[in-house]
């Protein structure tokens, strides 16, 4: 495959206009995809076959109005006031809210009892939008906003939560990202001394997220994609875009200063460093696209999006960068190195110097293993502590951040009607028993005569049929039963109240209402939920069929499926990576080093996404747990790119020990050659990934500290101490590759030269 690769950046490097031309072409017909066929992004999180969402989905078919989003709108007004007071300026709100944009109800609080506190000091409205909660767009929720103005001009303290305000976030990159990629573009002009050179890598990564970020959108409107995807695609396209570039720009900048002509240097340079990177994306691709394996669409999407990203990058790489090369010519060196250059035909071998730092501190490592061992170990595991404490969660509005309109929402009705409120949980009933001809003739002549006082839920349910007397009396003859039902429910341990929402036509399906007395995140309500589920127990062996749904359900079922699917993927993405490590470096120990390496960085990783978001350590992020499906995501995307400079640290090392066959000496010529490209590789992916996590999204916030702080453990606690230091104390013991296995595995080097 080498000489493949070679051949091909020799290609690119001859035909510079042509590749570049070919790359503009498929820049062009991917942006117009995109602009024709572009869906907006979801901000949907669920996963099929767990119970809430089954439950969602036939309370949509038997309730079409459930399908929609909801929304509140929360009042609190002055002590020594009541609602009562401020009527006026609230149904001004009300009336206002109603005219925004997806609004198809908008119910008072003074038209429902429920919906107003003891002290009738707190209320709230409810709003019922005519589209889904994964497609409200920011027009709701600035219309929705500005309605509260009147309210609060009469002296109402007033807020909104829900549905919509949780949002998708509204731009791809903000001035943190921006901020990033110029602490990037600073590091490439610091190492190569000239703007010509820096620019190269960030060219090709612009050119990776044209054709990778451009396919997502463009597959939009086959596939639902969720708003987190084409975000995380730019955060890996952008650091993985720079990095492979700059590992190769460096090798080929190296060899033309060794005296290469810039045709030798390019072929060499991507036969070596290219071939490494091959490998190297290899590894990401696979971590990722493994993702798809545990059948959960949100992070096969994700995974997937991300896995393209990663490949374009590294054919742009081996493809785009030759023909940039080739582009700025002598103008990859800085002005005093183009004065002292002087070309060769013949490839020269890179040079060592012994006087270098990068070689000093290789060979300070060497010298010793153990103590250096020990102590950064010590060290990682200290970081990994925290992790007992791991507690994985949703965005909802008791963790928004406390000067939020949400956030102030959830604190309100906390107050004015219990911790529970804010997570109710949504039971669907489900073969209730249907009432006899009896029970609705009864309930016909009590309709009819005005003895039957019907609450406010069972008054809008039967609006529509009041004229109808038969089918009101069979709907409220039935809703009877729910609220028996209701009632069973109520006893429980765990309950507040019970309230009946819904009946179906038929009579045999409802919803109901079930406020726990906990809040949305504590362990009762987790197991209330799993309480409700035990059908017998609950109305005592009748036929009746129940199931949960409800945000806190559906939060409960995607943590327990994130846990579920966590060990058989990391034995897939570990299993497969640790195939090609060993093919590629023809060693047992290597592949184990590295994979333990990784374990410690995850764990650090994680350690540190405790302290920070779910501790609130220092008040940078206000507390929140961790993202349910971070621990996979991350653990893949993390694997991935350690894998990364697993290959940029080891090939060089490998390199060197395939020419002396000194196994310590292997490991100072190799550090010195490749301790610079990963301390700058690492510190612009660093940059890259933090400027993520002054994002307003929550996930993406996590997302980007996670990565950045566990890249940073990695490149240089992980790769560029522990690995040479394991690699020293164990001699040649490191490259033992027994001859049956040796003859079984096929022959590819890393970087070309065997």
């Amino acid at each position: 495959m080498a000489n493949f690769i070679k051949r091909l950046g020799l290609f690119s490097f001859k035909h510079k206009w042509l590749t570049l031309s070919a790359w503009l072409i498929l820049v062009s017909a991917v942006i117009g995809l995109m602009l024709a066929f572009q869906q907006p992004a979801s901000n949907n999180i669920s996963i099929p076959g767990t119970e809430a969402q089954t439950t969602i989905e036939k309370a949509e078919k038997l309730f079409p109005n459930a399908g929609g989003g909801m929304g509140r709108i929360v009042f609190e007004v002055p002590a020594g006031k009541t609602i009562d007071d401020y009527k006026a300026a609230i149904n001004q709100t009300l009336a206002e809210a109603a005219k925004a944009k997806d609004v198809e109800q908008v119910i008072s609080p003074f038209v429902f009892d429920e919906a107003v506190s003891e002290d009738r000091r707190i209320a709230f409205a409810q709003l019922q939008l005519s589209v889904s909660r994964n497609y409200i767009t920011y027009q709701n929720a600035e219309e929705v906003e500005s309605s509260l103005s009147s309210a609060r001009a009469a002296g109402v303290t007033t807020e909104a939560g829900g549905d919509i305000v949780r949002l998708a976030p509204e731009e791809i990159l903000g001035i943190g990202e921006v901020i990033g990629v110029l602490v990037a573009a600073i590091v490439l002009i610091v190492m190569f001394k000239t703007v010509f050179a820096a620019g190269v890598p960030l060219m090709v990564a612009i050119f990776s997220l044209a054709v990778g970020v451009g396919s997502v959108f463009a597959l939009s409107g086959l596939v639902e994609i969720n708003a987190t995807t084409p975000v995380l695609a730019v955060m890996l396209g952008l650091a993985v875009g720079i990095d492979y570039s700059l590992f190769i720009l460096s090798r080929y900048r190296n060899y033309v200063l060794e005296g290469d002509d810039f045709e030798t240097a390019i072929a060499s340079a991507v036969g070596t460093a290219g071939n490494a990177v091959v490998f190297a994306a290899l590894t990401v691709v696979i971590a990722l696209s493994a993702l798809s394996v545990i059948q959960i669409p949100l992070l096969t999407t994700m995974g997937l999006a991300a896995a393209g990203t990663v490949a374009i990058a590294a054919v742009a790489a081996i493809t785009l960068l030759p023909a940039f090369a080739g582009i700025i010519g002598g103008r990859i060196l800085s002005r005093k190195q183009r004065a002292s250059y002087h070309a060769s035909k013949v490839h020269h071998e890179l040079h060592i110097s012994h006087s270098s730092a990068w070689y000093k501190l290789g060979n300070f490592i060497s010298r010793k293993p153990l103590p250096i061992i020990i102590g950064a170990v010590i060290l990682l595991v200290a970081l990994t502590y925290p992790v007992t404490d791991l507690r994985l969660g949703l965005p909802t509005d008791e963790y928004a951040a406390s000067d939020t309109t949400q956030r102030k929402a959830y604190d309100i009705l906390s107050r004015g009607f219990g911790e529970g409120f804010n997570g109710p949980l949504i039971v669907l009933a489900e073969n209730i028993e249907t009432p006899s001809s009896q029970e609705i003739e009864q309930t016909k002549l009590a309709l009819m005569s005005g003895q039957l006082k019907l609450p406010p839920a069972a008054q809008q349910m039967t609006a529509g049929s009041m004229q109808d007397p038969d089918a009101a009396a069979r709907l409220i003859a039935s809703y009877s039963k729910v609220q028996q039902i209701a009632a069973q429910l109520g006893k429980q341990s765990g309950v507040a109240r019970a309230i009946p929402a819904s009946v179906a036509p038929s009579g045999k399906e409802a919803l109901i209402q079930v406020i726990p007395t906990s809040g949305p995140s504590d362990e009762a309500t987790v197991d209330l939920i799993k309480q409700l589920r035990n059908d017998d127990n609950v109305l005592n062996g009748s036929e009746i069929e129940l199931s949960v749904t409800g945000t806190t359900a559906i939060q409960t079922d995607i943590d327990q499926k994130m846990l579920e699917a966590l060990p058989p993927y990391l034995g897939i993405t570990v299993g497969l990576s640790f195939l090609i490590l060993l093919v590629a470096f023809r060693s047992i120990l290597v592949p184990l080093k590295a994979t333990i390496g990784f374990l410690l960085s995850v764990g650090a990783m994680f350690g540190a996404l405790v302290v920070m978001f779910q501790w609130g350590a220092f008040g940078l992020f206000d507390p929140t747990p961790i993202i349910s499906f971070l621990p996979i995501i991350g653990l893949g995307i993390l694997f991935g790119l350690a894998m990364d400079y697993e290959f940029f640290m080891n090939s060089s090392i490998r390199e060197s020990y395939v020419h002396n066959r000194n196994a310590k000496q292997s490991v100072n010529d190799g550090f010195s050659l490749g301790a610079k490209v990963v301390t700058a590789a690492a510190i612009i992916m660093v940059s890259v990934f933090g400027g993520f996590m002054f994002s307003h999204d929550d996930i993406i916030k996590q997302v980007g500290f996670g990565l950045a702080f566990g890249i940073l453990v990695d490149a240089f606690l992980v790769r560029m101490i522990i690995g040479p230091a394991v690699l020293s104390m164990i001699g040649d013991k490191a490259w033992y590759l027994p001859r049956w296995l040796s003859r079984i595995i096929p022959r590819i080097s890393i970087e070309g030269k065997e």
